[in-house]
């Protein structure tokens, strides 16, 4: 709702803020006064506004906004925001019904982070997080504008906005690559974090500052650096999670019963079209591995399980029962993936779990879901393509 740039009343006032009061003072200095309306009560030393149209900015120029600071002590963002400036009446900040010509009671904020939840990010599969801030450029005359707002002499839409995480004494601090009026991005490089951050919650702040500045683990006070404007949706403190969830994934590509003889999963796509077995229960699994990290992945055999069925309809875990290379021989301890590459491996699996005789023709899903341990968690590491069947071998 805007209210009327002229005629306006008292009744106007009290409805569109929809508080119960028909004194000026009382309304003036409201909580329900949206802030960033361009036109709204603020400090200014006269009885009118007529004769200056920049009155909205206030005295000290700053909008009728209270804006934090922030020198090395970036736990002050965990508990500060903007606030607005009430006029506190008297002649030094007169109460004014005219202030409110032209007040837009749904004014957006201009910057802010649309953060609610605390945020984990994989780096398993992810080499950034990149976070785009909400901006408003384009709002109506009645909103504040990121020109009509200075931090320190430099209009906000010419500022950055940035990041500092942090978790027990380390530290990594990104910033937009572009200014708050370019829609920003921050960009985080995950590869910065220690191995003993990973899983760690950890705390971000945002905030603004004035210069632009490579990702960096110390911070050197520029001359402009604020708080970000922080409520319940849109918080500028909040925790944050680097996981690895898996740095490589495993495809099956065509399977056998026979080592060194392989046909497509696509082949046997259908309950009417499985693989037979023999009577040992055995398939031999041609797979892809790929590493989804810059660098050379070592991964350890024996930290890898298999979830399939068995032949009797129960679902379990378990060991592979070997290894092999595509030539057929014995990998006995890991396999090396190149970066951002590919490996291929035979994994042998059986699906007679306790017992060594086969139930007579029975026919079921064959796949298998390969977890892999890593920091003492079994995740997922499996990127299943399509279902395929086998079945076991009549007696």
């Amino acid at each position: 709702m805007i209210l009327p740039n002229n005629n306006i009343s008292i009744m106007d006032v009290r409805n569109c803020l929809g508080y119960p009061s028909m004194d000026l003072g009382t309304l003036c200095i409201c909580d329900n006064v949206n802030m960033w309306s361009k036109h709204k009560p603020v400090i200014w030393h006269s009885n009118t506004t007529d004769d200056n149209p920049n009155w909205y900015k206030a005295t000290d120029g700053k909008c009728g906004i209270e804006i934090p600071s922030l020198g090395s002590n970036f736990n002050i963002i965990d508990t500060s925001t903007w606030t607005r400036q009430k006029p506190g009446g008297g002649s030094g900040a007169p109460f004014r019904l005219g202030d409110f010509r032209g007040y837009n009671h749904n004014a957006k904020p201009l910057v802010s982070t649309n953060l609610i939840d605390d945020i984990t990010v994989n780096r398993g599969s992810n080499s950034t997080w990149d976070f785009y801030p909400n901006i408003i450029t384009n709002a109506d005359s009645s909103n504040l504008s990121l020109d009509d707002i200075s931090l320190g002499g430099k209009k906000l839409g010419d500022c950055y906005v940035a990041v500092r995480i942090d978790y027990n004494g380390y530290t990594v601090y990104a910033c937009s690559a572009s200014t708050i009026r370019n829609y920003p991005k921050i960009s985080v490089n995950l590869s910065s974090f220690s191995s003993n951050m990973i899983g760690q919650k950890m705390t971000a702040r945002f905030f603004i500052c004035g210069d632009y500045f490579a990702q960096k683990t110390s911070w050197i006070i520029q001359d402009i650096q604020y708080c970000m404007y922080s409520d319940s949706t849109n918080k500028t403190s909040i925790g944050f999670t680097v996981k690895e969830d898996s740095m490589f994934t495993i495809r099956i590509d065509s399977i056998g019963k026979t080592l060194n003889s392989y046909s497509s999963v696509s082949n046997y796509a259908s309950s009417n079209n499985a693989l037979q077995l023999n009577i040992a229960g055995d398939v031999y699994l041609l797979c892809t591995m790929t590493n989804k990290t810059s660098g050379t992945y070592q991964v350890p055999l024996t930290n890898l399980l298999g979830n399939s069925s068995n032949w009797w309809g129960a679902a379990f875990q378990k060991s592979p029962v070997a290894f092999y290379n595509t030539s057929g021989s014995i990998i006995s301890s890991s396999i090396s993936i190149p970066p951002n590459g590919t490996a291929q491996i035979v994994i042998r699996w059986n699906y007679n779990n306790t017992s060594n005789t086969n139930p007579d023709g029975v026919t079921m899903r064959g796949n298998v879901n390969f977890k892999y341990l890593f920091n003492g968690v079994y995740v997922s590491v499996s990127n299943e393509q399509a279902a395929f069947y086998v079945k076991s071998d009549s007696i």
